[in-house]
């Protein structure tokens, strides 16, 4: 493949850039990544041992990024390989208008910018408003830049350039004021409450988009019978997406039992559970647990509950109704571990599912829908630590409080509206 594409006809005689890539999964999973051959190896005459070496220790890094996990028991294949060449144009330079004229202000108006702003509340006063089409050559923020279809707010300390083409190119600048935003975390502000609020919502959300993808069980990919949650680090829920009610009523108990089973939890854990005395429901509901670490300290939970296929029992689909004790309804999960320091425990579960009076009938494929929700609570995991990195772990467990009380005063309001009777 690569000496056919060297030898296409090149008119413009430009140089060629050729890239390698292979597809690479594990053994029987539908899973392949997608990993560039040239930047494993800094030469091409090294040992093709090597290579290979450095291919599978590549593949492992990004599956364990991606989905938090390793299935060490599984052959590594690769499934394609292609070379793909393009003609590097070069970069288009990006010009800036020399124009240095100040643009007349329509006005001015008073912006919230939040702390540290110009002022303890965090509103700054006379902030310019300029019609963007009179913009030319620099700017600095604060200042807010109207057109005939919106807006834009430029915060203090940002620049803002005009390209020779019109286009507006904004920048961080070096002012104090362009730092992170840290305000006083016990106080509740009431903007910076909805805000969190929908984050966190929206990282339940995420992880129920992953879930939905990877899953195997049609109860999960079809019919949507899972739901996904964010928790404090005692396991008390914060936020969860708008997924099944009587799962995210009783998962904080579940995240409660864990960490009540295995109080010294490490990073690189995760934990399964299906138990009706430690949160759970019925037994097709399966409970997946993720402790969630920065910097080496436990500070959230993200957790993920499924309605297997068949977990076990007297009946197919594991929910008899003539049961007389729980072990007729199938297999017992409680609060096994299902990955330690970040290697998939697959044999030890395998012998958990197929032991018992009523085995699971498909353990296999409870596998499946059980990595599909470690991928889920993976993706929870990584956007907590990035909205960390952005607001700091204080801030965003301050927040997480705030959202509980808030979350109770609202509560209390309504039963006390409802009266007597």
């Amino acid at each position: 493949m690569r000496s056919e594409l060297e030898r296409t006809p090149n008119p413009d005689g430009l140089p060629v850039e050729l890239r390698r890539f292979v597809d690479v999964g594990y053994q029987g999973s539908e899973t392949f990544l997608t990993l560039e051959v040239a930047k494993l190896a800094d030469t091409d005459d090294g040992k093709p041992g090597d290579r290979i070496g450095a291919l599978v220790e590549r593949f492992e890094q990004d599956h364990q990024r991606l989905f938090g996990y390793l299935r060490e028991q599984r052959a590594v294949l690769v499934s394609q390989a292609r070379v793909q060449g393009r003609i590097a144009s070069g970069e288009v330079p990006v010009c800036f208008s020399d124009e240095q004229a100040s643009p007349t202000a329509l006005g001015s108006t008073r912006v919230w910018f939040g702390e540290p702003a110009g002022s303890s509340d965090g509103w700054v006063e006379d902030v310019p408003m300029l019609w963007r089409e009179d913009l030319r050559g620099s700017l600095v923020g604060p200042a807010l830049i109207l057109d005939a279809t919106g807006s834009i707010v430029l915060d203090p300390g940002f620049t803002l350039q005009v390209t020779s083409d019109g286009t507006l190119d904004i920048r961080r600048g070096d002012d104090q004021h362009a730092a992170r935003i840290v305000s006083d975390a016990d106080a509740r502000d009431p903007v910076r409450l909805e805000i969190f609020g929908n984050q966190f919502m929206s990282i339940a959300e995420q992880m129920g988009h992953v879930l939905e993808r990877t899953a195997l069980s049609t109860n999960i990919r079809e019919r949507l019978d899972f739901s996904c949650a964010v928790f404090d680090p005692q396991g008390n829920l914060v936020a969860n997406a708008p997924h099944i009610p009587v799962h995210l009523g009783a998962m904080g108990e579940s995240v409660s039992a864990t960490l009540a089973a295995h109080p010294s939890m490490k990073p690189g854990s995760v934990y399964v559970t299906n138990d009706p005395a430690g949160g759970g429901s019925h037994l097709p509901d399966v409970t997946v647990v993720t402790p969630v670490f920065i910097d080496g300290g436990l500070e959230f939970f993200v957790a993920s509950r499924g309605h297997h296929a068949d977990i076990g029992g007297i009946t197919p689909g594991s929910m008899p109704p003539f049961s007389r004790c729980l072990a007729e309804e199938g297999v017992v999960l409680r609060c096994l571990p299902l990955v330690r320091e970040g290697k998939l425990l697959e044999s030890e579960l395998l012998e958990v599912l197929s032991s018992g009076p009523h085995p699971a009938r498909a353990p296999r494929d409870n596998i499946a829908d059980l990595l599909a929700q470690v991928a889920a609570n993976n993706q929870g995991a990584t956007l907590l630590a990035e909205l960390c990195q952005q607001q700091g772990v204080p801030v965003v467990k301050a927040y997480m409080r705030h959202i509980q009380d808030n979350a109770a005063e609202l509560v209390r309001a309504r039963l006390v509206a409802l009266g007597d009777g």
